[in-house]
């Protein structure tokens, strides 16, 4: 049986994963924040911050529902940058998916950095704190990116795009290790279901 933790890690990384076949996505979101979600409520009674942060894997997880029924929110950059109603609605739907995974993954870190210093674990609370902040920065700007679409700079847009899609990459795998390490350091006793 897998633990808590266990579960939110292969949860994340299906939800990372983006394997498709004629745009058919093999992999859905939504397998991957129904695992999050169970590990979460197996965490949940842990601390509140897992709590928390299943309260905000939620709202996730009805919208990969409609992405895996084909209501794919999209933001395409293109030559005419026009702001329409549309893609006004598809940013606000952006922000907000990013704002709830912001918070989740807020909730996630600080509750292992809480589970660790109950635990004498300092140095994987420490990296919980640390993770975290990448995560927010990293987060913060690849956010801002589609409004800087809006500049007519698509070339420096792009240039600039690449590093920061790299760097999200690395932080995304930095919170799954850190899922992974979190499942190896803290005692079975406390991540029981």
């Amino acid at each position: 049986m897998m633990t808590g933790f266990a579960k939110v890690f292969w949860g994340l990384m299906l939800v990372f994963l983006d394997i498709r076949m004629n745009q058919f996505d093999i992999l859905p979101d939504l397998l991957g924040y129904i695992l999050v979600y169970a590990g979460l409520s197996g965490l949940s009674g842990l601390h509140e911050h897992f709590r928390k942060a299943k309260a905000f894997c939620i709202p996730l997880l009805i919208i990969s529902i409609f992405e895996l029924l084909s209501f794919r929110l999209r933001f395409e950059i293109t030559v005419d940058t026009a702001v329409t109603p549309v893609s006004f609605v598809v940013i606000l739907m952006t922000i907000a998916f990013s704002l709830l995974d912001l918070f989740m993954i807020y909730h996630l870190c600080k509750g292992i950095g809480c589970l660790a210093k109950q635990a004498g674990a300092y140095p994987l609370e420490e990296k919980a704190r640390q993770r975290w902040t990448y995560y927010l920065w990293i987060a913060i700007v690849m956010t801002l990116f589609p409004f800087l679409a809006f500049t007519g700079a698509i070339n420096v847009l792009i240039l600039i795009f690449i590093p920061f899609f790299v760097a999200s990459l690395i932080v995304f795998l930095l919170i799954l290790l850190l899922v992974r390490e979190a499942d190896r350091m803290l005692p079975p006793a406390v991540q029981t279901e």
